[in-house]
């Protein structure tokens, strides 16, 4: 091969993609890195800012880092970061996805690049481009920044998520590029909003602007691997079920799933069961259904969605209408709207919103008996509501009792009776899917403590911004049943002092 044909073929960044770079591979093999049909269509489609859900072990990281790495490489004066979950990964992306594959490289190409600055974290090359790997970034400016499952992040660390969105992000000037990639982690987080958002832009065909994300997603049938033989597939049992399910994911995603594609999905699920909507996603929709590790609810939410009692629930105005409450986080009120039926409880509301007085959030219950109808029976809120406030020496319950609203207040219920009675509950509750859907994501996203030092869950439950909305349903399931049985009795509230 002659000096010119090799200098040609070096400018052409698809060659060096396919030709220059080793990697190691799931079995600990180093062979030649060449994209997939996936990757391959990712880079053909890829905007300024990109946004990636995907299945597992589809290669994203690995394109995206070796893309990153080659940039800098081959032209003078970028800069490539890197975003890790922990401080571990960190470490194993820069050894296996920027060391290795540079270090393999053509002799020719490293001398002269060859870094003058080489650390655990951090490539600096003679072209004055440079690479690094960090769990953050919010200093310098960055050309190429890919956060490695943001999803994950978002769940376990929310505080760094939104450090990532409002620091590390704006390192990255208009014109340049941003990746983020991750698996589904139900709905909530700063990933699910920068996908939710990047995805309704798709589905209105939107025109992009450089500050606009960019949505892609690589579902489990798009990876060719993903098929079992003929001869295994002969072994598996095809339902009912799974013909239903299949023919839902064709119509939905315009695809056809051949039988062998059918069947190598049938018999992952049999180990990942739930956690096969977060690993490997049919539709787009599906890893935002993912259950979530940690959450209280996971269970009962997802048999809420089985059985499709998360759905259009109208308000039954022969029926009275009962409020739960809570205060939560800088003072905000979080409010259910329910209606029982025997034992079934139907969610026709939810409300939400902070720093507002508890008079005006009296106003809002007016404003509703006026525009919907609802005809009030009972108010219950927590046991907060008799703190007596240091300015007014009164509290809640007397202010709202002044105002013509009488409360049931809540005693202070044990945090596993509070859990407890809130799945009880759940299992005969139904959801207004449009009015309700804030709520039924603090319902998804309640969950446990993480603890960072002991690598597990803590026996106590996340206070941010999805507790108080469980709170207050945990409220009134665990009144629920007292309130039926007349204790304690309380009148039904048709206060006209707020009706003009």
């Amino acid at each position: 091969m002659g000096e010119i044909e090799v200098v040609d073929q070096f400018s052409d960044q698809m060659w060096r993609l396919h030709n220059l770079y080793y990697i190691i591979d799931d079995s600990g093999r180093e062979i030649r890195f060449l994209p997939n049909a996936m990757q391959e269509d990712f880079i053909k489609k890829m905007w300024y800012l990109n946004v990636i859900v995907k299945g597992r072990q589809h290669g994203f990281t690995t394109l995206i880092d070796i893309f990153i790495l080659d940039c800098c490489v081959f032209t003078p004066n970028l800069t490539g970061g890197i975003i890790a979950h922990t401080l571990d990964d960190v470490k194993k992306i820069f050894r296996r996805k920027i060391k290795h594959p540079y270090d393999r490289l053509p002799d020719q190409i490293k001398a002269v690049t060859a870094p003058t600055n080489d650390t655990q974290n951090e490539l600096i090359f003679t072209n004055k481009s440079e690479i690094s790997v960090d769990t953050s970034m919010r200093s310098g400016t960055y050309n190429y920044l890919h956060v490695s499952e943001y999803g994950k992040i978002s769940i376990a660390y929310p505080d760094k998520a939104v450090e990532i969105k409002t620091g590390s992000f704006n390192t990255v000037h208009p014109g340049n590029y941003i990746f983020v990639e991750s698996t589904g982690h139900g709905k909530g987080g700063e990933f699910y909003s920068v996908a939710q958002a990047s995805r309704r832009l798709a589905q209105l065909n939107k025109r992009l602007t450089m500050h606009d994300f960019k949505y892609h997603f690589y579902p489990w049938w798009a990876n060719p691997k993903y098929v079992m033989s003929d001869e295994d597939t002969r072994e598996i049992v095809f339902t009912k079920e799974h013909q239903i399910y299949f023919s839902k994911v064709e119509r939905v995603m315009n695809t056809k799933l051949s039988i062998n594609q059918r069947a190598w999905y049938i018999s992952k699920k049999r180990w990942n069961g739930d956690e096969m909507k977060r690993e490997h996603p049919s539709t787009d929709e599906e890893p935002f259904e993912a259950v979530l590790k940690g959450a209280y609810f996971a269970e009962q939410m997802q048999e809420a969605r089985e059985s499709s009692r998360i759905t259009k629930v109208p308000h039954e105005k022969g029926l009275s209408v009962d409020t739960w409450w809570d205060l939560g986080l800088r003072d905000k009120m979080a409010i259910w709207f329910v209606q029982q039926i025997g034992m079934e409880v139907r969610c026709i509301y939810y409300h939400e919103i902070s720093d507002r007085s508890l008079e005006w959030h009296l106003k809002l219950l007016t404003q509703m008996r006026i525009e919907r109808g609802y005809q009030y029976r009972y108010h219950i809120g927590p046991h907060d509501f008799a703190v007596r406030d240091l300015g007014t020496g009164k509290s809640r319950w007397e202010l709202a009792n002044h105002l013509g609203y009488t409360f049931i207040i809540a005693k202070k219920f044990d945090r596993d009776d509070q859990i407890e009675a809130g799945r009880n509950q759940l299992a005969t509750t139904w959801f207004d899917e449009e009015n309700c859907d804030v709520g039924i994501v603090h319902f998804e996203q309640f969950r446990k403590e993480w603890s960072e030092r002991m690598g597990s869950y803590a026996d106590t439950w996340r206070h941010d911004e999805h507790s108080h909305g469980a709170s207050a349903f945990m409220t009134g399931a665990c009144m629920q049943g007292m309130v039926s049985r007349g204790r304690p009795r309380a009148r039904p509230v048709t206060s006209q002092r707020f009706a003009t």
